[in-house]
């Protein structure tokens, strides 16, 4: 560990066989079809494989494309079904606040009537009383009368 030497630095891209650094087995196979490092551009196996890779891309490429263009027509097809959702939407609301603002409308006149007819039969009941009873409710408002300004004399005369 600190007793071993320090390897030399490589100079000038030389390169022994122990130095070299370890491949998994693909590339030592790619390694193999390419053969010598100056053949590599002209190697035809190479060539053709380099091609299928190219090719295939492409086509993926091509398909992702194609696949987004459908994309944007599918939208473009789904947003007047949209707007058609929401015009159905918007024509239920509304036909159903009328349906509650006529049920409502009938509520308060149906309530309104009511009232009419307990007010109309509590004058009915005051004429009736006021012709048999006249002399009692005279009685009876003097009494009141009276009782009122006693109250009030005497809520006067603690004041001052």
């Amino acid at each position: 560990m600190a007793s071993d030497p320090i390897p030399e630095p490589l100079r000038h891209q030389e390169a022994d066989r122990e130095r070299e650094p370890e491949f998994s087995s693909w590339q030592r196979e790619v390694r193999r079809i390419e053969g010598p490092a100056h053949n590599r551009r002209f190697n035809p196996r190479l060539n053709q494989a380099a091609e299928a890779i190219g090719t295939a891309l492409g086509e993926a490429v091509n398909t992702a494309r194609e696949a987004s263009r459908q994309g944007a027509g599918v939208a473009d097809e789904s947003k007047p079904a949209a707007q058609d959702k929401v015009t159905k939407f918007r024509e239920r609301t509304s036909e159903t606040l009328d349906e509650v603002r006529d049920s409502s409308a009938r509520a308060y006149e149906d309530a309104r009537e009511k009232l009419a007819k307990i007010v109309e039969n509590a004058r009915h009941q005051a004429r009736h009383l006021a012709d048999q009873y006249l002399l009692h409710i005279i009685a009876v408002a003097a009494g009141v009368g009276f009782v009122a300004g006693m109250l009030l004399r005497i809520w006067r005369c603690a004041r001052d």
